[in-house]
Parts: structure tokens; C-alpha cells; sequence
């Protein structure tokens, strides 16, 4: 019995041993990893620049008709029979319908037939019976706007539109509507999650100040928006003939722009405290820290306000600390 219990406080000992061993090689591997993730952090001058900014703001929606019609039957002709069928495209002037002396209903338009409410055969029109018509020549995009980004578009905004079934074509529309209240309002649905553009971010571009407290830069307005409430906005454009009701689409609304104005990549600005800050770079390679004021940014450049005059070359973090190949 007293061997028994040897053995089993040896055993017990050498599975702490073992164990003690085990969480040793973790830790090291995650410190050699941590040290060779540090390491992937690199650094490249770029010169400051001219050019122009855009801010921009992209959301789905659905090809509709920008105004319904509604033909109505003739109240002195006798109604002989429908040449179209409810879905049924047709184009400008072609018959929608017949009347006994030959004439016919038409439309002015080319479009879609969403609706049919004729009268009796050989029957003439009580003045509300009629074919309810989507013209096609004038197109609006429905779109679906984050409340948080809403009050950034305004009624003449441009926006260019893609067709999702041809995504190389490119058409050019006007927001001719935005809604202003919550009426409008569409809620999320539970769980669904609307995220603007991610953020740019960047790494420690001081190489001199190891631990300063620095925050990647990131415009103040661009912000995420989970679960909050969707308003609408409408996009006008004329179609060419290539456009069918009911077609997905994806605009781009021009929110600002600038042209021709200092800038540097995003990355190459940081936050220490309520300051902003890029790293010049000095003719013998070094690095100093300036103070700046932005603007408006897109995902690449951030406008300079004041702080740089424009001949200067900045630091930029070209991958992020903790980032591996």
C-alpha cells in the first residue's frame, strides 16, 4: 500500500510538471508571435499631394417606374378585347386594347401593363374602367438610406446607377426625393446590420514614441449604424431602353467634393489627445511630428486644412502592427 501511495504522488507530480510545461510553450509561442507580428510593421514616404476628394454614399434599390398611368376606356366607343395581358411589356403605340370601329387604346409611352379593369364585351367605358400602365421612358431607383445618413443627401444630388444584371454600364440620375420624417421611416429588421465604409486605420507611425497613446485617424462622419431605422430616397433617370422594371440596381450619391487640395493617405494621420498629427520627414531621414488640421477624407486621402504648405513627404504605416503575411 505505501508503494501504491508513491506512486501516485509521483504521478501526480509529474502531471503538474507536464502540465507547467505545456502552458511554458504556449507562452512562448505566443510571445515569438506576438514579436514576429511586430516586425511586419513597415513604413514608406509618400510625398504630400493634390487632388480631389469625394465622399460618397452607395445603397440598393430596385427599378420602378417614376409615375403610374391610368388608360381609361372610352365612354362612346363600344369595347371589343384586350390585346396585352397583365406584365406584358409593349412599346410606344402599339394597341393596348380594341374597340368595335377599329380605333384602339394605346399608351404614349413604352412600358409595363401592372393592371387590367376592362368593360364587358361589347360594352363602352363607365369612366373608371381602365388599364393601369408603368411607363418605362422615365426610371426611379428606390433606395433605402441608413437615418444617420439621410440628412447628408438633398433633393438635386447626382448619383450614378448601376444595373446589378449589367454591371458595366453606368447610368447618371438625380435624387428627386428624401424623405423628411419618420413617417417614411422603414425599421430594420431584427438583426440586420447597416455598416457604412470601414474606416481606414493605422498602426504607430512614430517610431520614436513606442507607446504614445495615438488613435487611427477616422472621419468624424463616418460612423456605423446597426438596427436603426431606414428612410427612402428616390433617383430619376431616363432610360435608354435598357432598363426593365423590376431590375436591382446599386447608386452612388455624391454627397461632397473637393478638387485640388492638399492631401495625404489616410494612414499618415494619427491622434495624440484632441490633436492631429503626421510624421515628416526631414532631408536626413528622420522624423518630426506635425500638428494639422483635415477636412473632408474618402477612403484613400484625408484633406489637409492648414500645417503642411505642400512640398513636404510624410510617413506612412504600410501594414499594421499586429498584422502577419
Amino acid at each position: 500500500m505505501k508503494d501504491l501511495k508513491q506512486y501516485k504522488k509521483q504521478g501526480i507530480v509529474l502531471l503538474i510538471l507536464c502540465l507547467g510545461l505545456v502552458t511554458a510553450m504556449i507562452v512562448y509561442h505566443q510571445s515569438q508571435q506576438a514579436e514576429k507580428a511586430e516586425a511586419t510593421v513597415k513604413y514608406e514616404d509618400v510625398a504630400v499631394t493634390s487632388t480631389t476628394i469625394q465622399q460618397t454614399l452607395t445603397a440598393a434599390g430596385e427599378v420602378q417606374t417614376a409615375k403610374e398611368e391610368t388608360l381609361l376606356f372610352s365612354k362612346s366607343k363600344t369595347f371589343k378585347g384586350m390585346c396585352t395581358e397583365v406584365k406584358e411589356h409593349v412599346t410606344a403605340g402599339d394597341p393596348i386594347a380594341l374597340y368595335s370601329d377599329g380605333s384602339a387604346l394605346k399608351a404614349e409611352h413604352s412600358g409595363v401593363v401592372s393592371a387590367i379593369n376592362p368593360p364587358r364585351t361589347g360594352s363602352k367605358g363607365d369612366g373608371a374602367q381602365g388599364v393601369t400602365f408603368l411607363p418605362d421612358d422615365q426610371i426611379a431607383i428606390h433606395l433605402t438610406v441608413p437615418e444617420d445618413e439621410i440628412s447628408r443627401i438633398t433633393l438635386g444630388d447626382t448619383a450614378k446607377v448601376v444595373i446589378n444584371a449589367e454591371p458595366e454600364q453606368e447610368f447618371s440620375g438625380v435624387i428627386t426625393y428624401v424623405s423628411g420624417s419618420s413617417d417614411d421611416a422603414i425599421k430594420a429588421e431584427d438583426g440586420a446590420t447597416q455598416t457604412n465604409q470601414d474606416n481606414a486605420e493605422n498602426g504607430d507611425e512614430n517610431e520614436e514614441e513606442d507607446g504614445a497613446d495615438m488613435a487611427a485617424f477616422a472621419p468624424d462622419d463616418e460612423a456605423a449604424t446597426d438596427n436603426g431605422a431606414y428612410f427612402k430616397a428616390v433617383v430619376n433617370l431616363d432610360n435608354d431602353g435598357s432598363l426593365k422594371i423590376g431590375m436591382s440596381a446599386s447608386c452612388t450619391v455624391l454627397l461632397a467634393e473637393k478638387q485640388d487640395i492638399l492631401a495625404v493617405p489616410v494612414n499618415a494621420v494619427s491622434i495624440a489627445g484632441t490633436e492631429r498629427y503626421v510624421n515628416v520627414v526631414k532631408a536626413d531621414g528622420s522624423v518630426t511630428k506635425t500638428k494639422v488640421e483635415t477636412g473632408i477624407s474618402d477612403a484613400t486621402y484625408v484633406e489637409i486644412v492648414s500645417g503642411l504648405k505642400g512640398d513636404e513627404t510624410v510617413r506612412v504605416a504600410i501594414m499594421r502592427k499586429g498584422e502577419t503575411k
